[in-house]
């Protein structure tokens, strides 16, 4: 229901915040997540985020995203899941990790929360950036003439050689 002057909500979109304050403030008043992150936007206020700008801190990942929390259907939602070990037996050990939605590098690692996320790494833990990339791979390749190739993700990686050939071979 659109507010007018004489609705008689106090809080058309059921966030929390009074249709009046979210004028004043810049938010949709009859939408309770006016910038479509996943956080409403009562909790955009109280964890100090922006109701208008889906990813506050502009390291590529949205609000809700860096942030694990439920939403008003009962759905949790946000952050990510890292395996950070492995028991006995080999088994993956997993544990669900969430970012600062106000800092790009929360660890202060050189990484940003999205390259710890797209990486699998934790966002308040510092990692030695041992993540090969293709540029570092097409180094080692016109550096020595063998390639080793890694394919996968980060460890455990398939490891494969090739050899440069010489055009007239």
């Amino acid at each position: 229901m659109a507010p007018t002057p004489t609705t008689p909500l106090w809080d058309a979109d059921l966030d929390g915040l009074g249709d009046l304050y979210e004028l004043q403030h810049g938010s949709d008043p009859i939408s309770a997540d006016t910038d479509s992150d996943l956080l409403n936007d009562w909790d955009e206020i109280r964890l100090g985020t922006d109701p208008r700008r889906a990813d506050t801190d502009g390291d590529g990942l949205l609000d809700g995203q860096e942030m694990f929390h439920q939403l008003e259907t009962g759905e949790w939602v946000g952050g990510w899941e890292i395996v950070y070990g492995s028991d006995a037996a080999g088994n993956p050990l997993r544990t669900w990790v969430s970012s600062d939605p106000l800092s790009i590098d929360g660890d202060q690692d050189g990484w940003t929360d999205f390259q710890e996320k797209t990486f699998g790494y934790h966002p308040a833990a510092p990692n030695a950036g041992t993540q090969l990339t293709f540029e570092s791979e097409l180094q080692e390749l016109l550096a020595s003439g063998v390639y080793t190739l890694l394919t996968g993700s980060s460890p455990p990686a398939t490891r494969s050689t090739l050899t440069r050939r010489s055009p007239t071979s």
